[in-house]
C-alpha cells in the first residue's frame, strides 16, 4: 500500500515539472510572435505626375455604324414574269446608274397600247371628212397626223386645234380621252424595267427569274457603297463644341485603316434618356461597309485650364487620388471628355501631386512612397 502511494506521489511530481518547463516554453515564444505581429508593411513605391493646368486640345470620341447615304428598296409598280435578264440582280452585284435590274414580261402591255393607238386612228380618220367640209385650215395637220403615225414608237402629240369650235369637236369625238389613255399606258409600260438610280450594288434579292411578280412586291435593295454617314450621338453638354463641318478620324478596331469624314447634320432632336443628340458624319473610301461599326474623333474646341491623366485613374466615375503627405487622399473632379485611353479632368489645383499608375489595392489614406515627380 505504501509502495503504491509512493508511486502516485512521483508521478504527481513529474506530471507537475512538466506543465512548469511548458509553461516557460510558451512564455518565450510568445514575445518573438508579438514582435513578428508588430512588423510594419512595406509603402508601395510610385511614380508620380504633378498637376499642371493648361488649354487642352482634346477631339470627342464617338462611336456608331455606317448607313448608305443613298439607299432605295426596289418595288415593282406592275405585275408581271420576271424575265432571264433579271438573273443578275443578285446580292453583290453591281450596276451603274441607269442600268436595267430586273426586268419583267411587258408583252401583254405593248399589245394593249398597239389597241389602243388603232381605235386612235380609227376615231380620227372618221373624222376626217367632216373636218374637211366644216373645219378646212385644220384638216391638212389632222392628215399629217396620221400619215406621220408610228405604231411602235411612243405616241406624238396630237395638233393643237385652232379654234375653240374644232377643240369641242375633237373632245366630242373623245380623241383627247383615247390620246391621255395611251400615254398613260406608255407610262405603265417603262414600269415593267427597274433601272438603277445611281451606281452601286445589290444588298439584297428576294425575287428569282421566271417567277410570277407582283405590283407592290419588294424585289431587294440597292446602295450606293461609296458614299456613307456616321451616325453617333452627341452629349449634350459638349454640343456647344462641336458644329456643321467640323472634321472627324474615323477608324475602326477589326481592320486597319483610317477615313477622315465631316460633320454634315446634327439633329434638333435631343433623346430624353441619355441626353444625347444625334450627329452625322459624311465618309466615304475604300473597305468601308454599311452596317460597320466604327469610333471617331471630332475635332473640337479646346478644354480651358484643364488637365489631362489615364482613365484607369479615375474610380467612381468621378474621383481620383492624390498623394498628401505621402498618403493617398480621394479627390471629386469634373470630367470634361474622353479621349482614347485618357481622360480630361478640371478640379485639381497646379502642383498637386498624383500617381501616374494606379495603385493596386489603393484606399484612402494608405501610404506610399514616392519615387519620381514627373511634370
Amino acid at each position: 500500500m505504501k509502495t503504491r502511494q509512493i508511486i502516485i506521489v512521483i508521478a504527481a511530481f513529474v506530471i507537475l515539472g512538466g506543465a512548469v518547463m511548458v509553461n516557460k516554453s510558451l512564455s518565450k515564444s510568445e514575445p518573438k510572435k508579438s514582435r513578428r505581429g508588430k512588423a510594419k508593411k512595406t509603402a508601395p513605391v510610385v511614380e508620380t505626375i504633378q498637376v499642371k493646368n493648361q488649354d487642352i486640345q482634346a477631339p470627342l470620341t464617338v462611336t456608331g455604324k455606317l448607313i448608305a447615304r443613298d439607299k432605295i428598296d426596289v418595288y415593282a409598280e406592275v405585275s408581271g414574269i420576271l424575265l432571264k435578264s433579271s438573273s443578275r440582280f443578285r446580292e453583290g452585284n453591281r450596276f451603274g446608274a441607269g442600268a436595267i435590274l430586273v426586268s419583267m414580261d411587258d408583252q401583254e402591255a405593248r399589245l394593249n397600247i398597239l389597241a389602243q393607238k388603232s381605235r386612235l386612228l380609227n376615231t380620227i380618220t372618221q373624222v376626217l371628212p367632216d373636218l374637211k367640209l366644216d373645219y378646212p385650215d385644220a384638216f391638212q395637220k389632222w392628215q399629217d397626223y396620221i400619215d406621220n403615225f408610228k405604231m411602235k414608237q411612243s405616241i406624238r402629240p396630237l395638233p393643237e386645234t385652232s379654234s375653240s369650235k374644232e377643240k369641242y369637236f375633237i373632245l366630242a369625238k373623245n380623241i383627247y380621252d383615247q390620246y391621255y389613255t395611251i400615254q398613260s399606258q406608255e407610262a405603265r409600260l417603262k414600269k415593267y424595267h427597274v433601272y438603277a438610280p445611281f451606281s452601286g450594288v445589290v444588298t439584297q434579292a428576294s425575287i428569282y427569274p421566271g417567277t410570277l411578280v407582283r405590283n407592290g412586291q419588294k424585289l431587294g435593295e440597292f446602295i450606293n457603297p461609296f458614299n456613307f454617314e456616321f451616325e453617333a450621338t452627341v452629349s449634350l453638354k459638349d454640343m456647344d463644341l462641336i458644329k456643321v463641318g467640323n472634321s472627324v478620324k474615323l477608324y475602326s478596331e477589326d481592320i486597319q485603316g483610317e477615313w477622315i469624314g465631316n460633320i454634315r447634320r446634327i439633329s434638333d432632336k435631343m433623346d430624353e434618356a441619355t441626353q444625347t443628340v444625334k450627329v452625322f458624319i459624311g465618309a466615304t473610301g475604300k473597305n468601308l461597309r454599311e452596317g460597320m461599326y466604327l469610333k471617331g474623333e471630332i475635332s473640337a474646341k479646346p478644354v480651358n485650364e484643364a488637365f489631362k491623366v489615364s482613365r484607369n485613374l479615375l474610380f467612381n466615375k468621378n474621383q481620383i487620388y492624390v498623394i498628401e503627405q505621402g498618403k493617398l487622399v480621394p479627390k471629386t473632379v469634373k470630367v470634361q471628355r474622353y479621349t482614347g485611353n485618357n481622360v480630361v479632368i478640371k478640379g485639381l489645383k497646379d502642383g498637386v501631386v498624383l500617381p501616374k499608375f494606379p495603385v493596386s489595392g489603393a484606399f484612402a489614406g494608405m501610404e506610399v512612397k514616392v519615387l519620381k515627380v514627373k511634370n
